[in-house]
């Protein structure tokens, strides 16, 4: 695993009440494994994933806060950018 991508991990991790000392792997198959669609429209992209048992720990986390429910605006997109868990 590279540096950067074990520095995101740890950094999420921080942020995830109940994993602030999971390892890189456990927060992997835990958040990140599974399938998704992106949908590119034109004011929003809306990324899907596949929702898990601990999405709802994910979902609360701070630093998805404004992504989740309606997106935000991202400058160097032109659009919103929202994550929808099915």
């Amino acid at each position: 695993m590279t540096q950067l991508a074990h520095s995101l991990y740890r950094v999420m991790a921080r942020n995830l009440r109940g994993y602030e000392n999971a390892e890189a792997e456990t927060l992997y198959k835990k958040f990140v494994q599974g399938w998704g669609r992106i949908y590119n429209y034109k004011n929003k992209i809306i990324v899907c994933l596949s929702k898990k048992r601990s999405t709802g720990c994910l979902i609360n986390a701070p630093f998805l806060d404004g992504w989740v429910e309606g997106g935000k605006y991202v400058a160097w997109l032109g659009k919103k950018l929202e994550f929808v868990w099915l």
